[in-house]
């Protein structure tokens, strides 16, 4: 092969292996019946925080709401995680029920 070719060639290879990766941000909300207070809210905000930053890019609660948006990359984590994570921690989250026994560890304004 020609040098010029050659060089055409590995170009275009690390421009394609450069694009391979791309962030994509998404927001979306979470319904939480639990978070009713200022302290339940700080609490969910705790909980989703556990993220790497690299993944959640930011978190707004609405107690009035009882919703938190989450700001997200989704190329490194999927909603569900999110969801997950709250259940976990003894939330409901969305179409998700916590367990009862991690629930019942909640204090009794956020049960």
């Amino acid at each position: 092969m020609n040098r010029a070719l050659v060089l055409s060639l590995a170009s275009a290879a690390v421009l394609a292996a450069a694009g391979c990766y791309r962030e994509v941000i998404r927001t979306f909300d979470i319904r939480v019946p639990q978070m009713k207070t200022q302290a339940a809210a700080d609490v969910v905000e705790r909980t989703i925080r556990i993220f790497d930053t690299n993944i959640v890019v930011a978190v707004k609660t609405d107690p009035a709401r009882q919703v938190v948006s989450v700001t997200y990359n989704s190329e490194r984590a999927a909603r569900r995680n999110f969801e997950q994570a709250l259940v976990l921690a003894g939330f409901d989250a969305n179409d998700l029920s916590a367990d009862p026994a991690r629930k019942a560890q909640l204090p009794p304004e956020m049960q």
